[in-house]
């Protein structure tokens, strides 16, 4: 995971004038971010992402009208609305974008967000600066990853039986969440979740009958069978590597899959949506963040985990917003970690990237006495100052997180090489209290299909059983999250 964000927050160098010294920069535009600017002190090249000019919901507000304009559609009808006004826009206004980076390396369209990233020159900048289609420029990293040969990999497509709990243990922050009383109604048979993250053990009982198995490509033979742009992407792709190999370096991604869909087939139930599948996406940059909604929504997915947390992004907080809203639009739930920061960073920069942003959950922890942990990051997060946003100004702020779970230690978690780390004195972190959200958000859609991301959200939010004053605050938003409670008001149970 330290890999993971040292990617995501170190530029790319790249080459000087033919003198050795930097020249000094293009003609300053006003859609040229800072970092551009800054970047250009130092280099004649700059790894950017060109933001194109027409958004589906980019701005404070825009996600609220988005959303009052589909409120009465299925999600399903609402995603495919969504995919579609997003995709013309790409078409309608990247060419004369590609146009004017012909010849430039590591050139990325994107359609998740109207943008497209690349590595530039100074005078590429000043002619981009200088078409219409363009509203506003970046620096970020460009992954060279993204452009590598492709590796084979021949995955390992297991067979998933019903899940049944029996006389199975089951981890007791399944039990505080209510879980088990949740799968009486629903075990996440039929939803999909994207799992970003470093990998996976795919070799895992409880998780080999898990992986979701991509439909159009055929595993090992080193071919592009679906036309998606990733070669054998049988379970998901490492974007960061440029490889569909999704086997995990670490235990990281072990852990959160586990707390998913672990199911109990090597003895310990752990996962709050037994029956749901996973999907694994790795990133490494703000471009890889974009590529992998788009994959996550071309594969179906339903729900999306991230537990990492990305700090000094500047505005480029506003296009991982963008991102995400997009992404809720195209019928994603989205959730995250709160961070571990309370101990060693001020408010209101404890809840960073993407917990921070106002359409993903953020999801805070707490003891099994329903106390804050001490080192669950705080709200709130200011957006004041990032750009096209400019909203929850300090020092309300926004309030953050949005729920809390367990993120431990003491219940047992799944061990990478097989069985489980029980007992467990040492795993801990809103790594691990996130997904809990996530499983039951794919208890919810399992049983309410129809039901759109911003409901989901807030349904888990409504239904939270509160652990502090009344109503939401800065530590553990509205509270603990019940499933049981969420799957029977998601179905209009009592």
């Amino acid at each position: 995971m330290r890999l993971l964000l040292r990617l995501l927050i170190t530029a790319v160098t790249a080459a000087c004038s033919d003198d050795g010294a930097p020249t000094g920069p293009p003609q300053v535009s006003s859609k040229l971010d800072e970092s551009v600017q800054s970047a250009l002190r130092a280099s004649d090249t700059v790894d950017v992402i060109v933001l194109a000019r027409t958004q589906l919901a980019l701005g404070a507000t825009a996600l609220e009208e988005h959303i009052e304009d589909v409120a009465s559609l299925p999600r399903a009808t609402a995603r495919a609305e969504a995919i579609s006004r997003l995709q013309a826009s790409a078409a309608a206004e990247q060419p004369p974008i590609l146009t004017v980076l012909q010849g430039s390396p590591l050139v990325r369209p994107l359609w998740i967000a109207n943008a497209v990233s690349a590595r530039v020159t100074r005078e590429t900048l000043d002619e981009l600066v200088a078409v219409d289609e363009v509203r506003y420029v970046y620096a970020s990293p460009v992954n060279p990853g993204d452009f590598a040969a492709p590796i084979p990999f021949t995955g390992v497509p297991g067979i998933k039986a019903p899940f049944d709990a029996g006389s199975k243990p089951v981890a007791w922050n399944l039990e505080e969440i209510r879980a088990p009383e949740a799968w009486d109604m629903s075990t996440g048979e039929g939803v999909l979740i994207a799992l970003l993250d470093i990998g996976l053990n795919t070799a895992h009982p409880d998780l080999v009958g898990a992986l979701w198995v991509n439909p159009g490509e055929v595993a090992g033979n080193g071919m592009d069978d679906d036309n998606n742009g990733y070669v054998d992407d049988v379970h998901g792709y490492d974007l960061a590597r440029a490889s569909p190999n999704i086997v995990a370096g670490g235990p990281h991604g072990a852990y959160v899959s586990g707390i998913l869909v672990g199911d109990g087939s090597d003895g310990t139930v752990l996962g709050v949506a037994p029956d749901a599948e996973i999907l694994s996406l790795t990133i490494a940059t703000d471009t890889d963040f974009a590529l992998a909604m788009e994959y996550a929504v071309d594969a179906g997915a339903d729900v999306v985990n991230m537990s990492f947390s990305i700090p000094n992004l500047a505005n480029l907080r506003g296009f991982w917003r963008l991102v995400a809203d997009h992404a809720a639009a195209a019928g994603l739930v989205l959730t995250s970690g709160a961070g571990n920061f309370a101990q060693n960073r001020p408010t209101p920069v404890q809840l960073r990237i993407p917990e921070g942003i106002p359409s993903v959950l953020g999801v805070g922890g707490v003891d099994r006495d329903g106390q804050p942990t001490s080192f669950s990051s705080r709200g709130p997060v200011e957006w004041s100052t990032v750009r096209f946003y400019e909203d929850h100004p300090l020092p309300q702020g926004l309030m953050k997180p949005d729920v809390a779970a367990f993120p431990g230690p003491g219940y047992p978690i799944l061990d990478p090489p097989g069985g489980y780390i029980d007992p467990n004195t040492g795993v801990a972190g809103n790594s691990f209290s996130g997904p809990q959200a996530a499983g039951v958000a794919a208890l919810i859609l399992s049983v309410a299909p129809d039901l759109n991301a911003w409901e989901v959200k807030d349904i888990i939010e409504s239904t939270a059983t509160d652990v502090g004053p009344p109503g939401k605050h800065n530590d553990t938003g509205w509270g603990v999250i019940d499933a049981a409670a969420a799957v029977s008001a998601a179905t209009g149970s009592p």
